[in-house]
């Protein structure tokens, strides 16, 4: 084997090294756990539900059932809990359309977020009746 040889042979082993590290990097990132994922920079972060919630229960009183289509007519309000409502909702959801806002509520029915959940109750010719509840508190023994 000639000089030249010899040192090709080891840029090429040297260059397999260095694929297979790079390799078993790669492996390990798609392994991380998701929440890892979601805390490096330039990824989504996961929209903030409660303040959401917060902002409807401001505008629509806890006791009231509400549908999607009166959330977003309150939206559209110049009033200060409408406004902090249609900010909330272009946050979260990322639309003041009511089928998109339906679909989200329905996404995160029966979830806690900040002491509350939404529920769907029932349907009518409207859309879907929704309530948002003190969310239950579960003790684990």
């Amino acid at each position: 084997m000639t000089e030249t040889e010899a040192l090709i042979l080891t840029s090429i082993r040297s260059l397999s090294e260095k694929i297979d590290a790079l390799r078993r990097d790669l492996v390990a990132e798609m392994r991380a756990p998701r929440e890892a994922l979601e805390r490096t920079p330039g990824r989504r972060k996961e929209p903030d539900v409660t303040t959401l919630l917060h902002a409807i229960v401001a505008t629509e009183r806890r006791d009231s059932n509400f549908t999607s289509a009166e959330l977003s007519a309150h939206a559209h309000l110049s009033e200060p809990e409408c406004v902090a409502l249609r900010c909330a909702l272009l946050a979260t959801v990322g639309s003041l359309e009511p089928k998109r806002i339906g679909k989200f509520l329905h996404r995160i029915a029966g979830r806690s977020f900040g002491g509350l959940s939404v529920h769907r109750l029932d349907a009518d010719r409207n859309g879907a009746i929704w309530k948002i509840v003190a969310a239950e508190v579960r003790e684990w023994r």
